[in-house]
């Protein structure tokens, strides 16, 4: 059965010890889990460059030139997740441009074609096994004391989640699935500053 978010809420539910739910406006663990659910995903999603949910395109081009020194504006996709990550002159390019700047949902650049690397937005049901149960330990993390009234509990499951304060929030469950994730493909066709380079170019 693919995931959804109130099947991923119901399966936290259920390891703390409390009924699964058919949807958010289900009584109060139900409302607990709307107020919680979606602000947390996005969380996880923008905290770390996970490899399942990047994306390759080919953006729109403005039809009109943007004023001042760029030639050309290009529509950053809306299933974008932040700005992207590395842009492109061509389907070709091994190594993003650094000639380019970001202005709104806008990239400006005098190249004629843009490919954009970026972190899509990406159903549930789409996620890999090893994100979704990264993502129902981190549920139960945020959710446990709410649902049932015992700290101990909540701090038992904030170390499942996220691991020791020592590790930041990069360890236990989450931290597994970022090593999963990174361990799951060959990076191909970035070079070695990709990423610096998007940063201070203002991608990033």
């Amino acid at each position: 059965m693919a995931e959804t978010e109130i099947s991923i809420c119901s399966r936290a539910l259920v390891q703390l010890g409390a009924s699964p739910i058919s949807s958010f406006t289900e009584g109060d663990t139900g409302r607990i889990c709307s107020s919680v659910y979606s602000g947390l995903r996005d969380g996880i999603l923008s905290r770390f460059p996970w490899r399942f949910l990047m994306a390759k395109k080919s953006l729109s081009r403005d039809s009109v030139a943007p004023a001042g020194e760029w030639s050309y504006s290009y529509i950053i996709p809306g299933d974008a997740l932040g700005l992207g990550h590395a842009v492109f002159r061509n389907s070709s390019d091994k190594i993003s441009s650094k000639a380019f700047e970001v202005f709104g949902r806008r990239i400006y650049s005098d190249e004629e074609e843009i490919i954009l690397d970026y972190k899509s937005r990406m159903a549930e049901s789409e996620w890999p096994a090893y994100f979704s149960d990264a993502m129902v330990k981190c549920v139960c993390a945020e959710i446990a004391f709410a649902v049932t009234d015992q700290q101990n509990v909540a701090e038992s499951w904030h170390v499942k989640a996220y691991g020791t304060p020592s590790e930041n929030g990069m360890g236990g469950a989450l931290g597994l699935a970022m090593t999963t994730d990174a361990q799951s493909n060959v990076l191909e066709g970035f070079d070695a500053n990709t990423f610096t380079d998007a940063r201070f170019t203002g991608v990033y």
